[in-house]
């Protein structure tokens, strides 16, 4: 299950399933997508915290509770991933409309901009989805390897977070390393949170 600050909400990929010329506007216009991606993460982290803080729930009653966890715990759901790459493109096609002041783009702007809000207004509507004990998007592992009995192999590991309750959290990226024969993979991983209880390995 992915979490809030697991990483991007979205992608390229995602945003050009709405538009499929997304990648030749903001090569044309010299936008940074990543750049654009992140922005709208954090105008609608803003968002989602503000709707928080205003709308106390049992434990998460206290506002300094709260602020101090952010939206750390606010699980991504179709409908948020959907506002989210509204708000994306809106902000490109505004970037790309100051550009060149093309009345096109600012016709894009002008509908992602209703889009993003409409869909705002439906995630919070449907409500946000919250988890009481979160486990966050593992680490890079760190792979190696040692004397062993093993035969030579080529290894892609991602690792995942599980706590104590057998929640498990969002799984890393794949590291990659190649054993000769009598080797042995070791894999490591760091920075485990205090609510984890060990890591799961995928090979």
């Amino acid at each position: 299950m992915a979490l809030f600050n697991d990483g991007p909400i979205s992608d390229a990929a995602d945003l050009q399933q709405y538009e499929n010329g997304i990648l030749s506007v903001a090569s044309t216009e010299s936008i940074d997508l990543g750049a654009k991606i992140a922005l709208a993460q954090e105008d609608v982290a803003n968002e989602v915290l503000l709707f928080l803080l205003r709308r106390p729930l049992l434990r998460y009653c206290s506002m300094e509770f709260r602020r101090s966890i952010g939206v750390s715990d606010v699980v991504v759901t179709l409908p948020l991933q959907q506002w989210h790459i509204h708000r994306t493109l809106a902000l490109i096609y505004r970037d790309a409309y100051y550009n060149q002041l093309n009345d096109r783009y600012e016709g894009k702007w002008n509908e992602y901009e209703q889009l993003a809000t409409a869909s705002e207004q439906t995630y919070f509507q449907i409500g946000v989805g919250l988890v009481a004990n979160p486990v966050p998007m593992a680490p890079l592992p760190a792979l190696s390897s040692a004397a062993g009995t093993a035969a030579g192999n080529t290894f892609y590991v991602a690792v995942t977070w599980v706590n104590a309750m057998g929640d498990e959290g969002a799984p890393s990226d794949f590291a990659q390393l190649g054993t000769s024969d009598g080797q042995q993979l070791i894999v490591s991983v760091g920075g485990m949170p205090q609510n984890v209880s060990a890591p799961m390995h995928r090979i």
